[in-house]
């Protein structure tokens, strides 16, 4: 519900700012109107979101979870990230859940081998207070208690100027961490 929330209405957030004048900062205004619309639904869901921006000669990436942005360059020779993922396994985001007093666990189960037991470690790096395994969403209120700031719906702003790149490849986790 809140991806679909978002696929109509963030970029309406956006447009009714004076976005030409700080595309980075509209762009961050944006989410944050967005996710308080959101929240008025009274809905838990979330969502994560990558948008890019393209004004005059300018690429505006603003990324909140763990889909992906690669700038293709070079006649596709060259390669290069334009995202950061914002799971519990990036150690910039570590350092903000913690510092926010947040925790990252990971489940993990007793396991049976010749009579010897073992820890077995059960799925992803989760953040703690929310159970998630991305680290800034939309929605998700249940880990987005009144005093945290540990699940934070900021996105990371990245920006350049077009050049002579190819295309961008715009991907959800689940062709980055699948396919």
């Amino acid at each position: 519900m809140c991806s679909q929330f978002m696929k109509d209405h963030l970029h309406e957030f956006f447009f009714k700012m004076n976005w030409k004048n700080d595309v980075p900062n509209a762009l961050r205004k944006s989410f944050l109107l967005a996710e308080e619309e959101w929240k008025k639904k009274g809905d838990n869901s979330g969502s994560c979101a990558l948008v890019v921006f393209i004004y005059d000669n300018h690429c505006y990436v603003a990324n909140l979870g763990d889909s992906r942005a690669v700038l293709a360059s070079e006649n596709c020779e060259k390669f290069y990230p334009i995202t950061k993922d914002h799971k519990p396994s990036n150690p910039e985001e570590q350092k903000r859940i913690i510092s926010a007093g947040g925790k990252i666990y990971q489940t993990t189960a007793i396991t049976e081998t010749d009579g010897k037991y073992y820890d077995q470690i059960i799925g992803p790096l989760r953040v703690f207070p929310g159970r998630l395994s991305t680290t800034r969403t939309f929605g998700d209120f249940e880990a987005k208690t009144s005093s945290s700031k540990v699940v934070i719906c900021e996105p990371e702003i990245t920006s350049f100027e077009i050049d002579d790149h190819d295309f961008i490849v715009i991907a959800s986790d689940g062709l980055w961490d699948r396919i």
